[in-house]
């Protein structure tokens, strides 16, 4: 792959489109540069935005899931390079099978130059694609333009290597068309997938500013955006915080009732079980506090107060910090029935509602 001239300011405003197109969510500069403020990608992308830098494709490629990832996007977590590492993978799982899988490999990805003890040197998904292609049909070179495989050369391929290779050829036409197709909803480059238009996209800023909800439910490019990025919870407004709590009960199939924000005397959330009668006393009473502070006594003793007034089961405290050592000797002394949610019990909240991992079902060596 080859190096790339560009305006620097055009890569900001192409990766910040990127960030809109694909995780749906409108960021601002200042968001992006946090993004890559860790990586090794900061001081190019620093300085008049008009300059001409220079970058190999490939590492274009690294920044743009590396700025995916941070953002949210499940499937840009393994990198750009999905094709080249499973290939690799192959190669290096199955020493005993050394001959059939280079000849097989070599079908598949033709650019194998020579191999190492780090394994393949390099391999595009793109040229891995029209080989595969062309295995079963004669690709046309609109298709090798635009760099498009079809659902039939897909299974074509795999009908092909299987009757070559029996059960291994299946297996690895599974393993390389699963990377092929995770590769091209990450790759930057050689892709325009949109999955959001500009209208649908919604502002990170309104996460941190804004008490607007989406109805009663947390939307789930924010949730996918903390579970990233957890102690940017601290800095969230404090109703989107109470949305978050609410989406969590929410889908644990309970029935919840997210209150109006101000002038709730002091209960946030409602929550019964599933198609309960909410004239019937509720199930938990849950207050919620993004703060950094220890949460006092005092929010102890009145939450109990409202679960004896309103007969709830429970209580429960939902809190971005913890109990001070004061609030929890009067909860634990008292016996009030007032649970404690803190940080650690929201992060893995928000693990579980973030956006669950997909793919292709393969076992872990060949058959």
């Amino acid at each position: 792959m080859g190096a790339i001239w560009m305006p620097r300011g055009k890569l900001v405003e192409d990766l910040i489109d990127l960030v809109g197109a694909r995780v749906g969510l409108a960021v601002n500069e200042a968001s992006f540069e946090n993004s890559i403020r860790s990586t090794e990608y900061v001081d190019l992308l620093r300085g008049e935005s008009g300059e001409l830098i220079r970058i190999r494709s490939e590492a274009v490629e690294e920044l743009a899931a590396l700025v995916l990832a941070h953002f949210g996007d499940i499937k840009a977590e393994e990198g750009p390079f999905a094709t080249m590492k499973t290939c690799m993978d192959l190669w290096r799982d199955n020493p005993n099978r050394e001959a059939p899988m280079r000849r097989l490999l070599e079908i598949v990805a033709p650019q194998i130059r020579q191999r190492s003890d780090s394994g393949i040197l390099f391999i595009s998904s793109y040229t891995t694609m029209l080989s595969l292609a062309d295995l079963g049909f004669n690709t046309p070179s609109s298709t090798r333009q635009k760099g498009y495989i079809s659902k039939e050369q897909m299974q074509r391929a795999t009908e092909i290597l299987k009757e070559e290779f029996g059960e291994t050829g299946n297996y690895v036409a599974i393993r390389i068309f699963d990377a092929i197709l995770r590769e091209r909803e990450v790759t930057f480059l050689f892709s325009r997938i949109r999955r959001y238009t500009q209208e649908q996209q919604i502002s990170l800023t309104s996460l941190f500013e804004s008490q607007a909800l989406n109805g009663d439910r947390f939307d789930q490019r924010y949730i996918d955006f903390l579970s990233v990025n957890l102690d940017e919870i601290d800095r969230i407004n404090w109703r989107q915080f109470e949305a978050l709590c609410a989406e969590y009960f929410s889908r644990q199939g309970l029935h919840v009732q997210l209150g109006p924000g101000a002038n709730d005397n002091g209960v946030d959330i409602r929550v019964w079980p599933q198609e309960g009668n909410v004239d019937a006393p509720p199930l938990i009473l849950i207050q919620c506090k993004r703060q950094r502070v220890r949460v006092s006594k005092t929010v102890v003793k009145a939450l109990w107060a409202d679960v004896s007034f309103e007969e709830a089961k429970m209580g429960l405290i939902a809190t971005t910090s913890d109990l001070e050592p004061g609030a929890k000797m009067v909860r634990e002394t008292r016996g009030y029935p007032v649970d404690i949610a803190n940080r650690d019990a929201i992060r893995e909240w928000i693990a579980k509602l973030r956006t669950p991992r997909t793919g292709l079902f393969l076992p872990d060596t060949l058959p």
